[in-house]
């Protein structure tokens, strides 16, 4: 169960690191890892819970040093499919807030 846990968070942490998401310490974790956002996360997590994932515990409100930071795990019940849905909720939700203006193109220029 231990092997599946770590298994499956060091997966997750591998999806999540992006431009704008990366884990915040350079050592090694088990069960759980703390990752750190550019981007401000309480934006980022509201989508998320409207779709039922609970995207990680964020630690900037006891440990202010963290800053923009959030505590994630992924235990031995998630699956493959569960890691890519959080993965594919998040990378919409960042590229709605850091692509700017419309994304509708004129018809006419």
């Amino acid at each position: 169960v231990a092997l599946a846990c770590h298994a499956n968070t060091r997966k997750l942490v591998d999806k999540l690191s992006n431009d704008y998401i990366s884990p915040r310490f350079n050592r090694p974790y088990f069960h759980e890892a703390v990752m750190s956002s550019a981007l401000s996360l309480r934006p980022l997590l509201r989508p998320l819970y409207a779709h039922n994932l609970q995207p990680g515990y964020v630690l900037g409100d006891d440990y202010p040093e963290l800053g923009e930071s959030i505590l994630v795990c992924a235990t031995e019940t998630k699956t493959e499919a569960d890691l890519d849905a959080y993965q594919d909720h998040l990378a919409r939700v960042i590229d709605k807030q850091t692509t700017a203006g419309c994304p509708v193109q004129p018809k006419m220029a």
